[in-house]
C-alpha cells in the first residue's frame, strides 16, 4: 500500500529535475542538472521508449497546475507529495497538493477538453494527460478533493527494469 511520503533530498530524482522544469527556485549553491530523471520515475514509466517523456509530461502538468493554484491563492509556499507503490504488476502514483482543491462539479469534468476552472486556462492540460495515460501508457488517472487540496491517483503497468543499465 501507500505509506507516508518518503523524505527526498533536493539532489534526488525526480525532485531536483521537476523543480527546475516548472520554475521553482532551487536552493542557493545547487548546480542545475541537465539529465532526465531516473530513480523512482523510471520504475513507473511504460515499456515503450517514448513512455518516459510522456509520463514526465503528465507529472509536469500536475506540478504546473499545483504551482499556479498555490500562487493564485496568494500564499508564499505550498506543498506537493508524491508516493509510489507497486502491486500485482501495476505501479500507483499518488499525487497530493495543498492548492485548495478543484472547484468543479462533478470533479471528473476537469479531464474533458476545453473545461477549466482557471481564468486563463485552455482546458487541455489534464485532458492531454488523461489521453497520454490511457492511450499511450495503458494507464488511468482519477481525482478527488482532499481537505485543502486535491489527490490524483495514476495507475500504470509496472515497467520491467533493466538492472544492467542502472
Amino acid at each position: 500500500g501507500l505509506g507516508p511520503p518518503p523524505t527526498l533530498d533536493l539532489q534526488s530524482e525526480p525532485v531536483y529535475f521537476l523543480r527546475q522544469r516548472i520554475g521553482i527556485p532551487l536552493p542557493h549553491g545547487l548546480p542545475p542538472r541537465t539529465h532526465e530523471p531516473t530513480g523512482c520515475l523510471r520504475s513507473v514509466h511504460a515499456r515503450q521508449p517514448a513512455g518516459h517523456n510522456e509520463f514526465s509530461h503528465v507529472l509536469l502538468n500536475l506540478l504546473s497546475n499545483s504551482r499556479d493554484e498555490i500562487r493564485a491563492s496568494g500564499r508564499a509556499e505550498g506543498s506537493v507529495h508524491i508516493r509510489i507503490a507497486t502491486e500485482g504488476g501495476r505501479a500507483t502514483l499518488c499525487y497530493e497538493d495543498d492548492a485548495g482543491g478543484i472547484r468543479m462539479d462533478p470533479i471528473e469534468r476537469i479531464f474533458e477538453p476545453y473545461v477549466t476552472d482557471k481564468p486563463s486556462g485552455a482546458g487541455l492540460g489534464l485532458y492531454m494527460s488523461r489521453m497520454i495515460l490511457e492511450q499511450s501508457l495503458r494507464g488511468s488517472i482519477v481525482v478527488r478533493n482532499l481537505p485543502g487540496g486535491a489527490q490524483f491517483l495514476i495507475s500504470l503497468p509496472q515497467a520491467e527494469v533493466d538492472h544492467e543499465s542502472r
